[in-house]
């Protein structure tokens, strides 16, 4: 684990961003006190948080420009998740503590970070070791190791050293120190830190669980030196995790290429479809088509391992060996401390964020300078950054918040139901809605061969498996054979009027709109479907579009080709230069153009029967 008071790093988060990128191979967890972060300080500014999971309590009070704040970022292969402490002193007030679980072989850990201001109240203290003494009571976590760390602010206290290389209090100056160090050791505790400030004193203590084999040591701080705090080392001997050894960054996918490509597109011209699909209903068939495409796909493409890679985008190779060669040194410099280990280390550290701040520099240059040539590389850039972000720690729903990764899908799932209503309150005039003449008779449509050839070519080649096992790139490039069978389930299902089940199963992905992160309602869905019921939407919809623009207003902006705000905002601009240039007033012809927050989402479903639209 990496310790540091931060002293502030608000107005450091590239400098922090280039720092943990340059040693976070080398530890687990990073904990930060005095960040002086608020809301609108994202944790992906300065962790790459599709590789940790951060945990943060921030300042309360926005204006003040100093003070406050404390950060756990813990890889994600770990699984931590935060525990509830109560951290409310007063109306705006809070104290700046957290508490976060990981689960190990054989006995949980618990982590707790406080910080303390300066000259704080008995009573800041009280409730910081209340929250300690009430977690670590709790049934379930009588078994789990204990570590407790932070800026105390008892520098008054002074500490000697015992055979066992923990230390011991030799004086307790004042009321708070005595509280201080009474709670912890009760709990079996003891105080391992031995790295005092440029003072001589020390206000950053680290107790842990005495049965805890460790050490500490003195590191280089990420950001600048602080002369009333050090950063430390602390490290856990013998001591494994459950999720490491059931994490694998490896895995196994199919290698296509041109050649395979080919050959499972003669493969399933070879298939007699007409004669695979004989006595069968559309669900058998879609089953056996689905079972054929799967056999042909193993036996004509080839899989291999390949691993994630977690470096970013604009890394080349010769950062990569400088980051293998600094790693090296670490590990030398763990196994024999000594100056000269740790000179060869620092060296090679501060040759790899240099390398890394330029490279990173050349990249955003190339991507700004190219933007018009190439916008391909731009999106790419932009896309990474997205995919990078993943999803706060902790979220928020209907004032419970929870860090269990279960809950949190719960959460979303409880809130994405709530804003479609299966239901309504309002009367429906049923019968009113089947007397209405009929637009368009659904079961008269009828795909032909051609068109659902030129819907195949449209697909993006993507060479990711879809929900059902569907690779796009597959429909792509075997559309000529593919669009056989294909065309003998779309036109038996419209006939039928038949949806199988297995098409309406869709991923939703939550969508991040604005405000805070951490909050599921700030999120909106997006469904991904699998490739085929995605290619006989478009097919139908085309249909319709050719039968029902007609019956489309002229100022119909939305859901349509060729249409969209832009053009509304392009037609409305107009007529109001018009209607100025007539010296005639805008706002007796203006229509209210309000916000309609998941309106859309929010509609009422109806079912209208038979086959009329």
């Amino acid at each position: 684990m990496y310790y540091q008071n931060m002293n502030g790093f608000s107005s450091k988060l590239r400098e922090l961003l280039f720092a943990i990128d340059a040693c976070r191979s080398q530890y687990d967890i990073f904990l930060f006190t005095e960040t002086w972060l608020y809301e609108g300080i994202y944790a992906d500014e300065f962790f790459d948080t599709s590789l940790f999971s951060v945990f943060r309590h921030d300042r309360i009070d926005v204006n003040k420009s100093r003070g406050g704040g404390v950060l756990i970022a813990a890889k994600r292969i770990l699984g931590a998740v935060a525990v509830e402490i109560d951290v409310v002193v007063a109306d705006k007030l809070q104290i700046d503590q957290l508490c976060v679980r990981v689960d190990a072989t054989g006995c949980g850990f618990l982590i707790f970070l406080s910080y303390i201001p300066p000259k704080s109240s008995l009573f800041i203290y009280e409730k910081h070791l209340s929250n300690i003494d009430r977690v670590t009571s709790m049934p379930e976590y009588i078994n789990y190791k204990i570590c407790v760390i932070g800026d105390f602010n008892c520098g008054d206290i002074i500490w000697s050293s015992t055979n066992n290389h923990n230390f011991v209090p030799f004086s307790l100056p004042t009321d708070v120190d005595v509280l201080l160090i009474d709670s912890l050791f009760s709990n079996n505790l003891i105080q391992i830190n031995n790295v005092a400030n440029s003072l001589g004193r020390y206000l950053d203590l680290v107790f842990i669980s005495e049965d805890l084999q460790s050490s500490v040591m003195e590191n280089t701080p990420l950001l600048s030196n602080y002369v009333h705090h050090k950063s430390i080392d602390i490290c856990f001997k013998n001591y494994n995790f459950d999720n490491f050894s059931k994490f694998n960054n490896n895995k196994s996918i199919f290698k296509f290429n041109s050649h395979n490509l080919s050959l499972m597109n003669n493969c399933f011209k070879n298939i007699n479809w007409l004669n695979e699909f004989l006595d069968k209903n559309i669900s058998e068939k879609f089953r056996c088509f689905k079972s054929l495409f799967n056999s042909v796909l193993n036996d004509c493409v080839p899989k291999h391992r390949s691993k994630v890679s977690s470096h970013p985008i604009w890394y080349n190779k010769r950062i990569l060996n400088l980051k293998n060669a600094k790693n090296n040194a670490f590990k030398k410099y763990k196994q024999n401390p000594s100056n000269d280990s740790y000179a060869v280390f620092s060296r090679l550290r501060k040759e790899f964020v240099f390398l890394s701040k330029f490279l990173y520099s050349n990249y955003i240059h190339s991507v700004e300078s190219n933007l018009k040539q190439s916008p391909t590389s731009f999106w790419k850039f932009i896309n990474a950054k997205r995919n990078s972000t993943g999803f706060p720690a902790t979220m928020c729903f209907e004032s419970n918040n929870t860090s269990d990764p279960k809950m949190i899908v719960d959460y979303f799932g409880q809130f994405f139901e709530s804003i479609y209503n299966s239901s309504t309150s309002a009367t429906i005039n049923y019968q009113y809605i089947k007397s209405l003449p009929s637009v368009f008779d659904c079961s008269s449509i009828f795909f032909d061969l051609n068109e659902v050839v030129d819907a195949l070519v449209k697909i993006k080649p993507k060479k990711t498996a879809d929900i059902l096992g569907f690779f796009p790139i597959v429909f792509r490039h075997c559309a000529s054979s593919l669009s056989v069978p294909l065309l003998h389930i779309f036109n038996e299902s419209i006939s039928n009027g038949i949806f199988l089940d297995e098409w309406k199963v869709s991923i939703i992905d939550p969508i991040f709109k604005s405000g805070s992160k951490n909050l599921v309602s700030n999120y909106r869905p997006i469904t991904k479907l699998s490739v085929v019921p995605k290619l006989l939407d478009s097919l139908v919809q085309d249909k319709f579009k050719y039968v029902i623009k007609h019956q489309v207003s002229k100022y119909q902006h939305g859901f349509w080709k060729g249409r969209s705000t832009n053009s509304n905002l392009i037609e409305f601009t107009n007529f109001c230069i018009n209607t100025l240039d007539n010296r005639k007033q805008v706002h007796k012809n203006l229509k209210l153009m309000g916000s309609m927050d998941r309106s859309y989402n929010g509609f009422h479903h109806i079912y209208l029967d038979g086959n009329n639209m």
